[in-house]
Order: structure tokens, then sequence, then C-alpha cells
């Protein structure tokens, strides 16, 4: 049991900074690679301007929640590393989330398809468990940025070779949860996945 005092609201400021941040260091490495990841940022900014943010929600968001901040006991689930607790849409934990499950298939050499898989799993069990409806549209863009803003800036950033090798990959997850956004956003797909 504890409190958390969480009085900092997590943003698109704070996501569009390292958007950029990721651009920067892309660049830096390698011209045609800082060429795709601007190309990936641009389209989650178009996204984003098109999507309706007016029902801000304000939950405490991990901002850090992947699988290794997760302890699992017997039937228990215990959440660790709580340094970074904001306030925030909780999309954004479950987007960073996702991200984190395509980036660990990826690195143990699963298929997308089966990657695709469990986060189908996992958004079932997550739209289950939760009250309200998923805006699949915001969903579908904090993956796409995660995807950007998360992994490949940390690949970049701790320069790791196994990880290196995975941001084209990546950078094509982002592309593909971007042109999901739009479908989102025109209408094109039905509410439930």
């Amino acid at each position: 049991s504890c409190t958390l005092n969480a009085s900092r609201f997590y943003k698109y400021s704070d996501i569009n900074e390292q958007l950029e941040a990721t651009c920067n260091i892309a660049t830096a490495t390698d011209s045609i690679l800082g060429e795709q990841v601007q190309a990936a940022v641009h389209a989650i900014r178009r996204n984003h301007r098109q999507i309706d943010w007016s029902d801000k929600v304000a939950t405490p968001i991990h901002l850090d929640l992947k699988m290794g901040n997760l302890l699992i006991s017997d039937d228990k689930v215990f959440l660790i590393d709580m340094d970074c607790v904001q306030l925030g849409d909780p999309l954004a934990d479950v987007g960073s989330f996702i991200a984190n499950l395509y980036l660990n298939g990826l690195r143990f050499g699963t298929d997308v398809a089966q990657i695709n898989e469990v986060v189908t799993l996992f958004c079932d069990g997550y739209c289950a468990a939760i009250d309200w409806e998923v805006d699949y549209a915001k969903l579908n863009w904090y993956i796409a940025a995660a995807l950007i803003h998360e992994v490949v800036r940390r690949s970049l950033r701790q320069q790791n070779v196994e990880r290196l090798k995975l941001i084209g990959a990546i950078i094509e997850l982002s592309k593909h949860y971007s042109v999901l956004c739009r479908k989102d956003i025109n209408g094109d797909l039905c509410a439930s996945k």
C-alpha cells in the first residue's frame, strides 16, 4: 500500500520533446536513419492534430510500463519503479507497454504476426477490465509515438547493438500504427479490434 503524490501532468508537449530528441539523435547517428525517423515523427504529429483531445483524462500513469517493472508472484502482479509517476492519459501507459511487447518479441526472434496476437489478447483483456470505451485512434497514436520516442530513442542512446538491428522494424511498426490511427480518425475501422 502506498500514496502517490503526482501533481505533474504528462502531456503532448512532453512526448513532442522526446520525439524531437529522437529525430536529433537519429540524424546525428545516420542521415538516412534521421530521414526515416523524421518521416515517422511527421506522421505522428499530423495524426495528433486530427484527434479530438478535448476529453482529457487525469489518472496516475507509470511512464515506464514494461515487463521488467512487473513482478509476478502466483496470482499477484506488483508494479515497481514508480519514480516517474505522473497524471495523464492511461492510454499513454498502454501504448508504451505495447511498444515494449513489440521490442521484446522482436529481440527474441518472434514473428510480428505472433506479437500482434499477444497485443490483441492484451488489448482485449485491458478493454474487458476497464469501465470505459477505448478510443482506438488515441491508443494507436500512443503506440506509434512510443515506438519512436521510447524504443528508437533508447536504442540509439544506449547504442545497444542488438536493439540497433531492430530499428528498421520498429520504425515500420510505428508507420503501421500511424496508418491505423488515421483509419480510426476517419472512421474506416470498427470500434472493436
